[in-house]
């Protein structure tokens, strides 16, 4: 009987250790496969980083295009990250190339913005405000443009600093109540308790423009409305 409890404690103390092993390198497999996984994206990325880094001016604002036409945020667009941070000393370029293009995107502009706050200033506002409202007319989410209540994104900032010019762009969209999205955990969570509709963010915005306080914008999209109705 002792023999035979001894027999089958070590039987249990084997399949313990062997059922350890297996834990132990699944464990290492799945290590190693992320560490493949994060040495692939970053090759990617420096390939990525090595190819823009070889671009003339042009073709990355070929890029900023493409980007724009896709909805991608500045913050998301590589070609923008590039200019932006590598390519500052071509903002008189940059300021040339926009000059040149019958229609301007939304990413350039604001890659001007962000490198040359003058030349920037020098285009004319309508050509800044088609940019602008168009790619607010088109968003499906909002994090380019931020979170009224909490902060602006630089499309917001440049879209307010343009004052008069777009007041009737966004006054056009005050009845417009298509959601107004945005990802990321914690914005998700702002964006539910809020329930922002595109009408709140242009409502938001002309506040800014009149000087009003969007800190205190009512949570209750009803009591927006009412704003909203009473917006001259």
């Amino acid at each position: 009987m002792y023999k035979t409890l001894i027999v089958v404690m070590l039987a249990t103390l084997a399949m313990g250790c062997s059922r350890g092993s297996t834990e132990t390198a699944d464990t290492h497999e799945l290590r190693d496969k992320h560490v493949r996984q994060m040495e692939e994206l970053d090759a990617k990325r420096q390939a990525t980083l090595a190819k823009l880094g070889s671009m003339d001016l042009p073709a990355l604002v070929s890029l900023l295009e493409e980007d724009a036409q896709k909805m991608v945020e500045p913050f998301n667009s590589p070609a923008y990250r590039e200019i932006t941070k590598q390519r500052r000393d071509q903002h008189e370029a940059l300021l040339e190339q926009i000059k040149e293009r019958k229609v301007v995107s939304y990413l350039p502009l604001l890659a001007l913005r962000a490198i040359d706050p003058r030349g920037y200033a020098s285009l004319d506002g309508s050509l800044k405000v088609e940019a602008l409202l168009g790619a607010f007319g088109r968003s499906e989410s909002y994090n380019m443009w931020g979170l009224p209540h909490l902060y602006w994104e630089d499309a917001a900032k440049a879209m307010m600093e343009l004052g008069e010019v777009a007041v009737p762009g966004l006054t056009s969209y005050l009845q417009d109540r298509s959601p107004a999205p945005v990802w990321g955990s914690e914005e998700t969570a702002e964006y539910e308790a809020y329930q922002y509709r595109r009408c709140d963010y242009a409502l938001a915005m002309l506040m800014e423009m009149r000087g009003e306080n969007v800190k205190a914008l009512p949570q209750d999209p009803k009591k927006r409305d009412a704003l909203i109705s009473g917006w001259k």
